[in-house]
Formats: structure tokens, C-alpha cells, sequence
């Protein structure tokens, strides 16, 4: 019925138009994609050290420090010194940083609604049956850990 191909093609299209979306509604908000992930960790606990951040993200504290520093010129996070350390700073979102987080992850759920609307609930079941299975195809071959790929074996 349908290629092997055109299926994978099919999901990376789906993958870079999803992916184009969210950037516009980042860029709209004076984004950049990769401050998402940092925006969206001091959403879920703020009044954390840089060094918290790196860890929690996998990102080099040096890398962090510029991207809060950017953050901060754009006054979506805040640095504070630690009252119980004076040699530390802690990293908070401002209100508008809450702000923007709350509408960009509301207009995500808003287009997530919209295109899963358009199945039934029987179509979803079997979507997502049919994409747990195509993701664990990927993990046999994937070895995130080590970095390593088994895709020539």
C-alpha cells in the first residue's frame, strides 16, 4: 500500500512543519528555540544556580550564562544573589517570562487540540500504537547513552 519511504518522509515532514510552527510562535515572542528548554525549567522550579541549569538541561554552564545573560537584556529572567550564599546567584523568571511561557506552551496545546480533533478516538488509539511501535524500532537501534547507532549492523 504505501512505501517505506513515504511513510518515513511523511513523519519527517510532520516533524519540521511541527517544528516550524513553534518557531514562529518563539520568534514571535522574541525567542530563540533553544531558550525554550531553559525558560521552561525555571517555570517548573525557579531560584536555581547556573550550574543547576547546565546539569538539568545537559548544556555547558559556559553556554548558560550566555543564554541567561540574553534572557535577561530581554527581561525574561532574573539573577539574584543567594541570601544564603552571597557567592551564588539564582536564576528566576520574571512575570513577563511566565507570561510568555504560559502563552507559548497554551498556543501549543491550542494546535495539538486542533489536529487530534480531526481524528476519532479509534484512529488516535491506533496512531498511537502505530507510533509507539515506529519509536521503539528506533531505540533497538539507537543507544542515546553512549552515542552510539546499531543502524549498520
Amino acid at each position: 500500500m504505501y512505501e517505506d519511504d513515504g511513510i518515513y518522509h511523511l513523519l519527517l515532514k510532520i516533524n519540521h512543519k511541527n517544528f516550524a510552527i513553534g518557531f514562529a510562535y518563539l520568534k514571535e515572542a522574541g525567542l530563540h528555540p533553544g531558550q525554550m528548554p531553559l525558560i521552561t525549567s525555571l517555570y517548573k522550579k525557579e531560584g536555581v544556580t547556573q550550574k543547576e541549569i547546565a546539569d538539568k538541561l545537559g548544556i555547558k554552564p559556559s553556554t548558560i550564562n550566555v543564554m541567561i545573560r540574553r534572557l535577561e537584556k530581554k527581561e525574561f529572567v532574573i539573577r539574584k544573589q543567594d541570601p544564603e550564599d552571597q557567592r551564588r546567584s539564582l536564576v528566576y523568571l520574571t512575570v513577563h517570562g511566565r507570561q510568555i511561557y504560559e502563552k507559548i506552551s497554551g498556543a501549543a496545546v491550542d494546535i495539538k487540540d486542533q489536529v487530534m480533533n480531526t481524528f476519532t478516538e479509534d484512529e488516535k488509539e491506533e496512531l498511537f500504537r502505530l507510533l509507539t511501535k515506529f519509536y521503539e524500532g528506533l531505540e533497538k537501534l539507537v543507544d542515546l547513552e553512549m552515542g552510539t547507532c546499531k543502524c549498520k549492523e
